[in-house]
């Protein structure tokens, strides 16, 4: 009977130490990322059963007459130490070195790829690095702290680690341009400023076409004399660096002419750009202001009454517009707005009532409220140049 209670201890002795690992565990979060060491798990299945079965010949033997109780004691204890870790886990080392191997122990190369990449010296001898070439002439090194340079020796076994960033540089690319000149004046641009691609860019040559581009040299010197429409020429030089210089000889009325350049980037690559050059006269905006419009024709307006000028009475009757004519863009500043930037055809807050004007010069105040003298400015543009003035209106009587 006390052999029978010794055994029926062991068992339970066994199915408690079975039960450990369950008992241990706990609710909470997992975490992992791919690691050198990978766990591999024991065949749980076959170890569990394999110390239930060792568990019970140990019980059998502590039941027996004239058996050997250590023995019997010894298979139960280990039976359920075995089940009892059957649902453990070991670690075994697994090579999943991302290196590449250095083999070859008379010497060899290797790719170096962007990113970064390691480089392990497998050769069974001590090599050294004689030199190292970027993926690309662009690429940059992060300088990691293993880094593989030249004179770097690495024993057998040793690691070092490439690691580039690589951007590609921008496509060579001449971006148009413009460029207005007056009749009779001289206009100046520097047109490579906008133009893309590896540096130093530079201009190479310019002419009247594409298939031209070769006629004249970007030397600074050598001049382009190009014909303008209505008679004269427009004459044109350019330099390396990309300063133009247009000259209108001659030239009466308004037009427009092309010139194409060779842009040339640091990297040999080519792109034809072209040159707007526009010529004309300038416009010339006057003031409307009681003081130039003289007495009886500034622009009044009676308190809560619209005034609507036309445009023969307009803001541009005593302006010179220039060739081609220019038309007012913007208007702003003053008692209307912060700047000069309201688009014409807009409308704004002014005189306590609301201010339209219109690119042909016609305005409309509706409904003034706030008697005073009132400013605004507007902007003459036509492509060829600007000119700004200043407009005031008188809102009820002077005071």
């Amino acid at each position: 009977m006390h052999r029978r209670s010794i055994a029926a201890a062991l068992v339970s002795l066994f199915i408690a130490l079975a039960a450990l690992p369950t008992w241990a565990q706990s609710s909470g979060l997992l975490e992992y990322a791919p690691a050198a060491l990978q766990t591999v798990p024991l065949p749980s299945l076959i170890l569990f059963p394999v110390g239930l079965l060792l568990a019970l010949l140990g019980a059998r033997k502590l039941g027996k007459s004239g058996a050997r109780h250590r023995t019997g004691a010894l298979l139960v204890l280990s039976g359920a130490l075995l089940a009892a870790t059957s649902g453990l886990h070991v670690t075994r080392a697994i090579a999943l070195s991302p290196a590449i191997e250095l083999t070859q122990a008379s010497g060899g190369s290797v790719a170096v790829p962007e990113g970064s990449q390691d480089y392990r010296n497998a050769s069974g001898i001590r090599l050294e690095i004689l030199a190292v070439t970027p993926p690309e002439t662009y690429c940059v090194s992060n300088q990691p702290a293993n880094a593989c340079v030249p004179g770097l020796e690495l024993a057998t076994g040793d690691t070092c680690r490439t690691s580039y960033t690589c951007t590609p540089p921008p496509v060579v690319s001449a971006v148009n341009d413009a460029v207005s000149v007056t009749n009779g004046g001289t206009g100046q641009a520097n047109i490579l400023l906008n133009d893309l691609g590896v540096a130093p860019l530079a201009a190479v040559s310019f002419g009247d076409s594409p298939a031209n581009v070769g006629t004249f040299p970007a030397d600074g010197v050598t001049v382009g004399l190009f014909p303008a429409p209505g008679g004269g020429t427009l004459d044109i030089t350019l330099d390396a660096a990309g300063a133009l210089t247009a000259t209108a000889n001659g030239t009466t009325g308004s037009g427009a002419i092309t010139v194409f350049y060779d842009l040339q980037a640091g990297d040999s690559t080519h792109d034809t750009g072209q040159i707007g050059v526009t010529f004309g006269d300038t416009p010339a905006a006057a003031d409307d202001t009681a003081a130039t419009l003289g007495a009886g024709n500034a622009y009044t307006a009676e308190i809560g009454l619209a005034l609507s000028v036309p445009v023969g009475n307009g803001l541009l009757i005593n302006d010179t517009l220039g060739t081609p004519a220019a038309t007012l863009t913007t208007w702003g500043g003053g008692d209307a707005s912060a700047t000069v930037d309201v688009d014409a055809g807009a409308s704004r807050p002014f005189a306590g009532g609301t201010l339209t004007v219109y690119a042909n010069g016609s305005f409309d105040l509706v409904n003034p409220t706030v008697p005073g003298l009132y400013q605004f400015t507007y902007l003459l543009e036509n492509g060829v140049g600007t000119s700004e003035a200043q407009v005031e209106i008188q809102v009820g009587s002077p005071a």
